[in-house]
């Protein structure tokens, strides 16, 4: 025994039974056939017979219960005409592989703004830090450079009179 599992005709879907004979697409002889869930999340067989069972009318009518039952399967999709089961599955997993990603570009897009967001933070601290030992670089340059001054220097005067506006410089320049 071998499975086959090709699009049912309209007439089977709205009368489905326990047997019924079908030509395949792919093979040119009828065959023996039963109704089953491509996902093989239900058993239809077992849930057709035990249907009949239970209310006492076997057939066409236990079937119909059976294969329209409301399961709430996670992977339930409606039926499109002229598409069979594997096909639909395909276009299935294509649809959920293309919401994966464009979720994963979502969380891509978000991870690299907050990158950017964090390098320009980086940046303007590093560009602080920059400035602020350039600043002191050079207020050390300049105390070596007066206190290396002599009194004959063409700078000295200035930098006596510089001195003197803030008392402590006065001191330590031109001797």
């Amino acid at each position: 025994m071998y499975s086959v599992y090709d699009e049912t005709e309209q007439y089977y879907r709205e009368h489905p039974n326990e047997g019924f004979t079908f030509v395949p697409v792919a093979y040119n002889a009828q065959m023996q056939c039963e109704l089953v869930c491509f996902m093989r999340a239900a058993d239809l067989v077992k849930e057709a017979r035990e249907q009949g069972e239970m209310s006492g009318s076997p057939g066409e009518s236990a079937w119909t219960e059976a294969v329209w039952r409301d399961r709430r399967c996670p992977r339930w999709s409606r039926w499109q005409l002229g598409v069979p089961p594997r096909d639909q599955v395909a276009l299935e997993n294509q649809r959920r592989l293309e919401e994966d990603r464009q979720q994963f570009e979502l969380r891509l897009n978000a991870f690299s703004e907050q990158q950017q967001q964090r390098q320009r933070r980086a940046d303007r601290r590093l560009a602080w830090i920059v400035a602020a030992l350039a600043a002191v670089i050079g207020i050390i340059q300049l105390l070596a450079a007066i206190l290396s001054m002599t009194p004959d220097a063409l700078g000295c005067p200035l930098v006596k009179t510089v001195g003197g506006w803030f008392g402590w410089l006065s001191g330590l320049t031109c001797r």
